[in-house]
């Protein structure tokens, strides 16, 4: 008994030790091995300046008036958006409660014309923001479309996890 004891104690004062260096390095950096080296983050290394948080144009270096104006145009139609969305949980609500009703035909047809509705609305929201992405286009230049251009399949829109994926399709682009 008494080495079994003695063996628990060691057993425990082990991992204590081991999990002490472990933990001695403080947390995660992003990769930045050194103290004096900011955290990246998501940021994927990309330079200040850049367009920031993830999106269409990630990593592409905006003026102060682009990025001015890409928010504005973002505020814009995420507003619309915002609408869209109210709009479709309010009909997956009545679709709900349409659900619950005993069937008959006029409810089947209820049922199919709510279904639609939601259908167009989700449709309307692809189209939001299709046309947010070209406006954002229509703000670049040349330059700024080539580092796109150069910038497509890589990041949070681009190849996906381990270089797998569809890119850009969310806004249009596909196969």
């Amino acid at each position: 008994m008494k080495k079994l004891g003695i063996l628990v104690l060691l057993v425990i004062s082990l991992v204590g030790g081991l999990s002490a260096f472990a933990f001695a390095a403080g947390p995660y950096r992003g990769g930045s091995k050194m103290p004096s080296q900011p955290s990246m983050g998501m940021r994927w290394n990309q330079p200040d300046d850049s367009f920031p948080g993830r999106g269409p144009l990630f990593g592409i270096t905006l003026t102060t008036e682009q990025k001015e104006k890409v928010l504005e145009i973002q505020k814009k139609n995420l507003e619309i958006i915002q609408n869209l969305r109210n709009q479709i949980q309010s009909a997956r609500l009545t679709l709900q409660e349409l659900s619950l009703k005993p069937t008959s035909p006029e409810t089947a047809e209820q049922i199919r014309a709510k279904v639609k509705e939601i259908m167009d609305l989700r449709k309307q929201i692809q189209d939001v923001h299709r046309t947010m992405y070209q406006e954002f286009l229509d703000l670049l230049t040349p330059e700024q479309l080539t580092q796109l251009v150069q910038k497509e399949g890589q990041g949070p829109y681009g190849k996906g996890f381990c270089g797998v994926g569809p890119g850009l399709m969310r806004f249009g682009k596909r196969w």
